[in-house]
């Protein structure tokens, strides 16, 4: 198995079972909160228009369409299209399927029944997105808001979208970008004027290895001013003020663990 398979088996874990639990809620639980703060009335919602760029296996596009909004999750590698597609359109009910995402960890194990202790997959059903629903079809023939996938490289999936969106929600994303000015200068492109950005993640830059032409790296404070000048007016910037700690795709019974320290930001655009 491949180094890239056994990560989206280990996304299975944030994602879609009760392993992830925690790690959801310090990666989306704030940025979910921040809409229904902004967008109390639910009955509204499917007016606001959300996209989530890095969709990953479309949890976070999950939850929001839940909650009223009208989603769009756009996501590059097809690999996790495909996964999604299957969790959202094939799983009928709860904790349905089980996978063994520890039984390659042959490092920093404490015993082999941790590496070989099963995960059943998903915690929620995707067809029961509303707990009134008692049956999936009425719910969406009853629900107003739309939920949709956008396969594609964020900058070409978006190239021709302009002052489209009410809001732009990326976690774990940012960093993922050859030039992160160029994720900057789109997201203001297709947001509409008043249109919210929500940001959470660290800066783990995917290409800092070299792998593509152009890549720069640059740290937080440079990202902000930039966004700054760029015409966004910031609501709320978390960085020393708040401990922002996240675990990602973690094995929580291994000897070794990783925790980021996360910068979280909201902004308006002007």
């Amino acid at each position: 198995m491949c180094v890239s398979r056994v990560t989206y088996v280990r996304l299975l874990l944030i994602e879609i079972s009760f392993l992830g639990e925690s790690e959801r809620e310090s990666c989306y639980g704030e940025v979910i909160r921040i809409l229904r703060e902004r967008f109390p009335d639910k009955s509204m919602r499917h007016k606001v228009t959300v996209l989530v760029p890095g969709a990953g296996l479309a949890r976070l596009a999950w939850e929001l369409v839940a909650d009223g909004f009208s989603v769009q999750g756009n996501e590059f590698s097809i690999l996790m299209l495909l996964v999604s597609n299957f969790i959202l359109n094939n799983c009928k009910q709860v904790n349905e399927y089980v996978i063994y995402p520890f039984v390659l960890d042959t490092c920093n194990s404490w015993s082999y029944d941790e590496q070989l202790r099963p995960v059943r997959f998903p915690d929620v059903c995707p067809h029961f997105m509303d707990e009134a629903s008692s049956f999936t079809v009425l719910f969406f023939i009853q629900r107003k808001n739309a939920f949709s996938m956008c396969a594609g490289d964020f900058l070409d999936a978006l190239k021709n979208t302009t002052d489209q969106w009410s809001v732009v929600v990326t976690v774990f994303f940012i960093d993922t970008a050859v030039n992160v000015l160029d994720y900057i200068d789109t997201i203001h492109r297709i947001l509409k004027k008043g249109g919210l950005w929500l940001n959470f993640g660290p800066l783990t830059y995917h290409f800092a290895d070299g792998d593509a032409e152009g890549a720069i790296e640059l740290p937080y404070d440079l990202i902000i001013q930039y966004i700054n000048q760029k015409g966004f007016r910031f609501a709320s910037d978390e960085r020393e003020s708040k401990a922002n700690t996240a675990l990602y795709a973690c094995n929580k019974k291994s000897m070794l663990q990783y925790q980021y320290i996360c910068g979280f930001f909201e902004c308006v655009k002007l």
